[in-house]
C-alpha cells in the first residue's frame, strides 16, 4: 500500500475519532444546560405558583391612592370577605404612605395593592342601598370626605371603605385577580413588596 494513502487512512480515522469526541463533549454541554434551564424554570415556576396562590388566598390590603394621598382602603384575603378600614385607621396610614413606609401599613398581612384613580371611569355606576350612583359621585364622596351616602349596615367611619371595596368590585368586572396584573403591567396598579410574580411582568 502506498505510504501516502495509508497516512490519509489514518488521518481521516484520527479526524473522524477527534470529531466523535467533539461531538460527544457538545452533546454533554447540551444536556447539562437544558438540564440547568429546566430546574431553573422549576424554581422559577414554583415561586410563581406560589406568588399567585398568595395574591389570590392570602390577606392584603387595597388601597386608593392619587399621588402621595392616599384615600381609603379595605382587607380582604379572596377578595370575597372584605375587612372594612374605618376612617380614624386610614388617617394613621395617610403619614406611613407620603413617606413610602410601605412596611408600616403592611403589618403582618400579606401584600399591598395601591390603586391610583386614573384606572377609574367615573361614568360607570354602582348602587348602594336602594340609590344608584355614578363613580365620579363615589370618588368625589371618598375624597372629599363627604358622608353624604348613608348605608343601613355601616356606620360613618367604615362609609368610605365600603364605597371603594365596591367600586374595586366594579371596575374589575369581579375578576379581581386579573384585574391587579393587567392594571399592574399598564403601572396603574402598584404593589408591596414585589416578588417574582410582579418583578417578570
Amino acid at each position: 500500500m502506498n505510504i501516502t494513502v495509508l497516512l490519509i487512512i489514518i488521518g481521516s480515522l484520527l479526524l473522524f475519532f477527534l470529531f466523535l469526541k467533539l461531538i460527544k463533549k457538545i452533546l454533554k454541554a447540551i444536556i447539562f444546560f437544558t438540564l440547568f434551564l429546566f430546574i431553573i424554570s422549576s424554581v422559577l415556576g414554583f415561586f410563581v405558583i406560589s406568588d399567585i396562590y398568595n395574591l389570590k388566598n392570602n390577606e392584603k390590603r387595597v388601597f386608593l391612592i392619587e399621588g402621595d394621598k392616599l384615600y381609603t382602603g379595605f382587607k380582604t384575603a379572596d377578595f370575597e370577605k372584605v375587612s372594612y378600614l374605618s376612617d380614624d385607621r386610614i388617617n394613621e396610614l395617610k403619614e406611613y404612605f407620603r413617606k413610602k413606609e410601605y412596611k408600616q401599613i403592611l403589618a403582618d398581612d400579606n401584600k399591598i395593592i395601591f390603586l391610583n384613580v386614573s384606572s377609574i371611569n367615573p361614568e360607570e355606576t354602582i348602587v348602594v342601598g336602594d340609590s344608584e350612583y355614578n363613580l365620579n359621585y363615589i370618588l368625589n364622596h371618598i375624597k372629599n370626605n363627604k358622608k353624604e351616602i348613608e348605608s343601613t349596615s355601616l356606620d360613618d367611619e367604615n362609609i368610605n371603605s365600603y364605597l371603594f371595596s365596591e367600586l374595586f368590585k366594579k371596575i374589575s368586572n369581579e375578576k379581581e385577580f386579573w384585574f391587579v396584573l393587567n392594571e399592574y403591567r399598564k403601572g396603574i396598579v402598584e404593589v408591596y413588596p414585589k416578588s417574582l410574580l410582579f418583578r417578570i411582568l
